[in-house]
């Protein structure tokens, strides 16, 4: 669709954009490929109380490994691109398309655990509803959206989509499959490692990049992230917790 809508130049800036925000998903995969035979576990031998504890686990790991990257990502969208692609140009055109589309894949990746428990307990018709009513009203929006505003307008609806998932879809599925819940995902799985590391990447957002090298540029960045990553695993209860028992263990060892 976007193909013929887009200009081809345009299509191959939407596409570079596509290709900075999949990288976010490559974050998911092994957390989804650790936690979903647990999940299946769990639900077969009818065990709530561990299931409840694998869920949090997966999500706040998903919500410290990912989230954090995917708002550094936001926030230096410009950045990462010169660095990569070394022409300021390119970054220029790519950087509002890519910063959309890496917001919709980090919303995205918060649905991989929760996805992975309700395929450990058979309800795959729940996304499959999803799935089919998103086709019908996603495939429209991103016509008439890349009609009004291009490769901008092409890139909104995957932030809508998943918005919707996260808001609206997630929350039935905790409280069908785990009662009682839904408020400690919300606080542990997503506001406090979001908010933490938004707080970290806005108060690196005050440094001036204009005069630095590509290198100088990558380092500052790369530190940002790391400093995101440690502030959302400082908030996420599970990871500090595993984060000080590490550190105690490699005290004792001294």
């Amino acid at each position: 669709l976007l193909s013929r809508l887009l200009p081809l130049e345009t299509f191959g800036y939407y596409t570079l954009a596509c290709t900075l925000a999949g990288m976010l998903s490559n974050l998911n995969a092994p957390i989804h490929a650790a936690f979903f035979p647990l999940l299946c576990g769990h639900a077969a031998r009818v065990e709530p109380a561990e299931e409840s504890r694998s869920f949090h686990k997966g999500c706040q790991t998903s919500a410290v490994l990912v989230v954090p990257v995917g708002v550094i990502a936001a926030f230096f969208t410009y950045e990462i691109l010169w660095v990569w692609t070394g022409n300021p140009e390119t970054a220029a055109h790519v950087a509002p398309i890519a910063r959309l589309l890496v917001i919709g894949t980090t919303l995205n990746a918060l649905m991989t655990v929760p996805y992975a428990l309700v395929v450990a307990h058979g309800w795959t018709r729940l996304m499959a509803i999803c799935n089919g009513v998103a086709v019908v009203l996603i495939v429209p929006l991103i016509f008439g959206l890349t009609r009004i505003w291009g490769a901008v307008g092409a890139a909104i609806p995957s932030v809508i989509l998943n918005a919707c998932y996260v808001i609206l879809v997630l929350p039935v599925i905790v409280r069908r499959l785990l009662p009682g819940q839904l408020a400690h995902w919300w606080r542990d799985g997503l506001l406090l490692p979001l908010l933490a590391a938004i707080l970290r990447a806005a108060l690196a957002r005050e440094v001036n990049f204009a005069h630095m090298t590509r290198w100088a540029v990558f380092v500052s960045v790369a530190a940002v992230g790391c400093g995101a990553v440690l502030a959302a695993a400082l908030v996420s209860p599970i990871t500090r917790r595993w984060a000080l028992r590490e550190v105690g263990r490699l005290r004792r060892g001294r």
